[in-house]
């Protein structure tokens, strides 16, 4: 071979690997990283959003090395005496005070935004912005706002519960629905014990309620009590779960274990990349999905609008 064959030789290998670098993702070309995964295993929906969270990563990024634990069955020395790991993954709040004070970057899954304002926002001793965030369960306050209003086009009163032990800033939630011509009405209740009776003395001002990923209001205990009173009242719930409209909600927004799962390996992904460096720390869900229970509407005289229809322009507007 020629010297000049074979410096054209080396020229065009060496324009082909910066074609490759220039097209691939950052992330694709890194050395192989660790994931861990951590849960406890208390509900399906775990099941599912781990089934499809391992999936999604193992599409994305071949040769990833993911790791599961069910903190059921592992101690939390267990947990913490984890070395070489790059990103926690933990599933519900009992997992994220398991690893939080671990070393590698976190991404707390599955936990309602309260809790997160709570336990770790502005501690960056052990949740530094750069490297700690939050899926949390809430779906965007605009959103919310914004499907309820298409849902209940007649709606004007919106009543939210929360309670003593909830750090949530409702100020958002009073600017979007000013701007949507709604009011909104925010009442302090003590569940269990007066949860009914304080419930019962804000129904009559209200056109529907909105409830939210609050577990000290919205649990199997109170639940029954909940959706009977307002049954009562002919206030229609506007759900922030599927199984809260399976059980008598109207009409709700949520998202699946699938569609969190999703966006949650969307943002392992990023965090391998540039692109993951954001200081945002609190993250609402990307998809979402908006459904209905027809025959509670039926029975409280509410038409539904097309909910295809409704998505499609939420989508739009985000």
């Amino acid at each position: 071979m020629s010297s000049l064959n074979k410096h054209r030789e080396i020229v065009y290998s060496f324009i082909l690997c910066l074609l490759y670098f220039a097209h691939t993702p950052v992330y694709a070309t890194l050395t192989p990283h660790n994931v861990v995964i951590v849960h406890d295993g208390k509900s399906g929906t775990y099941d599912k959003f781990l089934r499809k969270l391992e999936e999604e990563l193992g599409n994305s990024k071949p040769g990833l090395t993911i790791k599961t634990i069910n903190l059921r069955n592992a101690n939390l020395g267990k947990v913490n005496d984890l070395k070489d790991v790059d990103i926690y993954v933990s599933v519900g709040t009992d997992s994220a005070e398991a690893i939080i004070n671990n070393h590698g970057k976190k991404i707390l899954s599955l936990i309602p935004e309260s809790v997160f304002i709570e336990k770790y926002k502005n501690k960056p001793e052990i949740c530094p912005p750069a490297t700690c965030k939050a899926l949390v369960l809430d779906q965007p306050i605009t959103r919310q706002l914004r499907s309820l209003h298409l849902l209940f086009p007649a709606v004007k009163s919106i009543l939210i519960l929360t309670d003593r032990n909830t750090k949530s800033n409702y100020s958002e939630y009073r600017t979007t629905a000013k701007s949507l011509g709604l009011n909104l009405q925010i009442k302090s209740v003590t569940p269990p014990d007066e949860l009914v009776q304080q419930l019962k003395e804000s129904l009559p001002s209200s056109d529907v309620l909105l409830t939210t990923p609050n577990g000290h209001i919205y649990n199997s205990n109170t639940a029954r009590a909940i959706l009977l009173t307002t049954y009562k009242y002919g206030v229609p719930i506007f759900a922030h779960t599927q199984s809260f409209i399976d059980a008598g909600a109207v009409g709700g927004i949520y998202s699946t274990a699938e569609q969190y799962a999703q966006h949650a390996a969307e943002l392992v992904m990023e965090s391998f990349s540039n692109s993951g460096r954001s200081n945002t720390q609190v993250i609402s869900p990307k998809y979402f999905t908006l459904n209905a229970n027809y025959s509670v509407a039926e029975s409280l005289n509410i038409t539904i609008p097309d909910l295809l229809r409704a998505k499609t322009q939420l989508e739009k507007q985000q």
